[in-house]
């Protein structure tokens, strides 16, 4: 009985007292965007930035464009910076998940975004801390289907890392993380991948790198070169038809004009049907 009757005394006290709790709690303000199309307008992820800022990802309905990838800084007293819409080329769904503010300063933020002909695309977009857009990543799968990122963060090694899903042929969902320079939006891969393989050397190189790779099949094929800025310096192989085997290609150093480019970290994609792969290459003059 007597512990009865202290049970009642205890609920009695959370009845009267939580209320007052909760009346202490100030609310600082509320913020509220109502988007270009007046409908579903969704923040997902939310990260507060070393420059004072808030910013918020999410996605929301535009004018004729479905949903939009969309982005959003606040000032911490709830004012609005600026907004940030992005419409992919499907003109149809586009979601971010997941943003991180990195320790250089710029926002990056990951989720999918409809492509033409390949159905969701892996997408990572970065933006300045004034919401100017540096790059977009998409990644489009093997399976030519669904590739969605749903988390991301920014690593102490200074690498960007953004986990999902991306359909595999034959595979259904596969468990994918893919790596980024941050001030590229370049994935780099060390490609030995359906046994398909790449190989540079020397790197770093002075006036020449030669880069090997095997094909098990024949397939098209192209190789070109690319500046840390995401920049097109040369094609080495365009999108030929190339037979199985091994196959060899030189770099001089040179742009497409043949002019000679200086030292510093240029980036070699291979692209091969859906695939996509990048090696850093190191010239040093």
């Amino acid at each position: 009985m007597k512990d009865r009757n202290m049970c009642m005394v205890v609920i009695v006290m959370i009845v009267l007292i939580l209320p007052l709790l909760l009346l202490g709690q100030t609310e600082r303000w509320v913020y509220r965007y109502n988007g270009l199309g007046n409908g579903w307008d969704r923040a997902t992820s939310i990260v507060y930035g070393s420059d004072g800022n808030i910013y918020a990802a999410g996605y929301s309905v535009g004018s004729g464009t479905n949903f939009d990838f969309t982005v959003i800084s606040l000032t911490s007293s709830g004012d609005t910076n600026w907004v940030y819409r992005y419409n992919g080329p499907g003109n149809s769904d586009d979601r971010a998940y997941s943003i991180v503010y990195g320790s250089d300063g710029n926002i990056y933020a990951a989720g999918a975004s409809y492509g033409i002909g390949t159905d969701y695309d892996f997408t990572v977009i970065s933006l300045t801390s004034s919401g100017g857009e540096r790059w977009v990543y998409r990644y489009n799968g093997p399976g030519n289907s669904g590739d969605w990122a749903y988390s991301i963060v920014y690593g102490s090694d200074g690498n960007i890392y953004a986990a999902g899903l991306s359909y595999g042929i034959g595979t259904y969902e596969d468990f994918t993380v893919i790596s980024l320079e941050p001030e590229t939006g370049i994935a780099e891969d060390n490609v030995t991948t359906l046994s398909h393989t790449i190989e540079t050397a020397p790197n770093p190189f002075s006036s020449q790198i030669i880069i090997t790779y095997q094909l098990m099949a024949e397939t098209d094929l192209s190789l070109k070169i690319y500046n840390t800025t995401g920049a097109f310096m040369r094609t080495l192989v365009a999108a030929d038809r190339q037979s199985a085997g091994y196959h060899r290609v030189a770099w001089n150093g040179k742009d497409e004009k043949e002019r000679t480019l200086p030292s510093g970290v240029y980036f070699l994609k291979f692209e091969m049907g859906n695939l996509r792969y990048t090696k850093r290459l190191t010239l040093l003059r």
